[in-house]
């Protein structure tokens, strides 16, 4: 069934109280009245079959109770009359014929098109986005007794809340009969894209470099993350590692500059790309400065050690000097050295036990303290760079000559000897020859 909709403008300088709307077929004498209630509404709609009907709508000004109990003519002023017209139906079903996805915002535009308004301007449409296994996501439309809500054959209208996925859209109008079917679902295939930004990106120092930390993006853009590139960068030299998803949320530069700022950039990947990119910076801590002016005083069977201490204490502080110290022949690198001492305060160190003749080298560095807890690994020192002395070989006094003979002469004794046969580790320079009388 369809019909008509009715409206008309309110007499002037009226407090009209209700409108009687009465209609009849084309033919017919017999007016009947629609029950429409009490109202001062300017507008009706009557349920009508197909054919010729006039209309006819009166005003009163009386109160209900009145217009009750006295008689309809008596109660209702003179009647406009219009007609005959035919009633309206629901409009065509109409068609989607697009939807726009192309903004990154979660949101597309959804276009459709009607082939006949039911001889009723269309008024109001309804727009039904749902998932794939029928979830709805969303669904708008507004009234048709609004201002400026003829919507008209065509139309479009934005919809709000999109993920990556497919969607079916439907669409159905409405003009003063009402709603039309549903049109035929459109399907839609909103692609997926890049990830959203890490959350929680922190970098602190660690020993020689630093440990970067950071959580997962709320939004994977719709596809799974795939891993992090991580890049801590300064000095024009940038540093890059991947880190995959199924492991833990960090990564350590070791080896860095020491003392230096370094911007870190955490992007989380997906099949479609990288994402926005996270960005802070952190500096490396100062390393202590080097000892200076190392002197290596060799003696017998030891070195004695001296330096200055050093001048830059730098981010950890000093607690100490190490002191290493390896042989002349050794030939296994750095397995040769062996520690003296590690962490020890003063500006001297000993080395006792030696091998008198049998040269040495030292190397000594200053020795930072623990960083605070948390930002560093437990018991690790921070070092200066090592300040080597030169070769020293420890070495005592010689044995005695042997074999001491003397030639008198006219005058003079002519002595000789043979060398010791242990020099004290230093070749001999000379000899000491001394005599006395017989008398002592």
């Amino acid at each position: 069934m369809g019909g008509v909709a009715l409206s008309w403008t309110a007499p002037e300088d009226a407090e009209v109280t209700d409108y009687r709307v009465e209609y009849r077929q084309d033919g017919d004498d017999t007016w009947v009245v629609v029950d429409d209630g009490f109202s001062s509404a300017t507008s009706a709609f009557v349920e009508l079959d197909p054919g010729g009907w006039l209309f006819r709508v009166s005003a009163t000004v009386l109160d209900e109770e009145i217009v009750e109990v006295v008689d309809l003519a008596d109660s209702y002023g003179e009647p406009a009359t219009v007609g005959p017209v035919g009633p309206v139906t629901v409009p065509d079903t109409p068609t989607v014929t697009e939807v726009d996805t192309a903004a990154d915002d979660g949101t597309a535009v959804v276009s459709w098109a009607t082939g006949d308004d039911g001889g009723s301007p269309i008024c109001t449409a309804e727009v039904e986005v749902a998932t794939a296994d029928g979830q709805e996501v969303s669904a708008d439309s507004w009234p048709c007794d609004v201002d400026d809500s003829v919507v008209g054959l065509f139309g479009s209208v934005q919809v709000a809340g999109l993920t990556p996925g497919e969607y079916t859209v439907r669409v159905r109008v409405a003009n003063a009969a009402g709603f039309s079917d549903w049109s035929e679902p459109f399907v839609v295939d909103v692609p997926p894209e890049v990830p959203g930004r890490v959350e929680g990106l922190a970098a602190v120092p660690l020993g020689r470099g630093i440990l970067v930390t950071w959580s997962s993006p709320v939004d994977d853009g719709g596809s799974t993350v795939t891993g992090y590139r991580v890049v801590a960068d300064c000095c024009d030299s940038p540093l890059e590692k991947f880190v995959g998803p199924d492991t833990a949320l960090e990564a350590v530069f070791d080896d860095l500059v020491p003392g230096a700022t370094y911007e870190v950039t955490v992007v989380a990947v997906n099949d479609v790309g990288p994402g926005e990119e996270s960005k802070v910076q952190v500096s490396t801590y100062a390393l202590p400065g080097a000892p200076t002016d190392l002197v290596a005083a060799p003696g017998d069977s030891r070195v004695v050690l001296s330096w200055v201490a050093s001048a830059a204490l730098g981010d950890v502080g000093t607690v100490g000097y190490a002191v290493q110290y390896r042989s002349e022949g050794c030939i296994d690198g750095e397995a040769c050295w062996e520690t003296l001492q590690d962490a020890t305060g003063g500006s001297t160190a000993t080395a006792t036990g030696l091998v008198n003749g049998t040269a040495y080298t030292f190397r000594v560095r200053a020795q930072g303290s623990v960083a605070p807890s948390g930002s560093l690994v437990s018991g690790e020192l921070l070092s200066s760079e090592w300040v080597s002395s030169g070769w020293v070989t420890p070495y005592t006094t010689p044995d005695a000559p042997t074999d001491v003979s003397g030639v008198a002469g006219a005058g003079e004794v002519a002595v000789s000897w043979t060398a010791p046969g242990v020099d004290g580790g230093s070749a001999i320079t000379g000899y000491k020859v001394e005599y006395s009388s017989d008398d002592g």
